[in-house]
């Protein structure tokens, strides 16, 4: 992210995969529509993170904030999708406090597709 972008508002998210999503493919497919789908079409950015079998991201808006209008269309897009996972959607924060090391506050969500 740029200086402009650390202006505005984001929110946090935190996929947690069981093995055979990670192992079968269904994690990399998930990512991908998740940037081409819905990420391209609500002109959101993401910055992320991956180990093994997480996923721990920020969405930003190069111009602008993100708004709780985007953060329930991303929740809303991952519930619908076909792939096992625990997923954590944080709240709206300052992009200037948002850390990959802290925990964050948000819901917490299985996707059993």
């Amino acid at each position: 992210m740029n200086a402009s972008e650390e202006d505005g508002d984001v929110f946090q998210f935190l996929i947690d995969y069981p093995e055979a999503q990670y192992r079968s493919g269904n994690r990399d497919r998930f990512e991908k529509d998740f940037h081409g789908e819905l990420l391209a079409i609500n002109d959101l950015k993401c910055a992320m993170t991956k180990s093994l079998r997480k996923t721990h991201g920020f969405v930003y808006k190069e111009t602008g904030d993100v708004t709780e209008s985007d953060r329930s269309r991303f929740k809303e897009w991952a519930q619908n999708q076909s792939v096992a996972c625990e997923f954590k959607l944080g709240l709206l924060e300052p992009c200037a406090v948002a850390d990959f090391t802290r925990d964050f506050k948000g819901d917490t969500f299985a996707i059993d597709g």
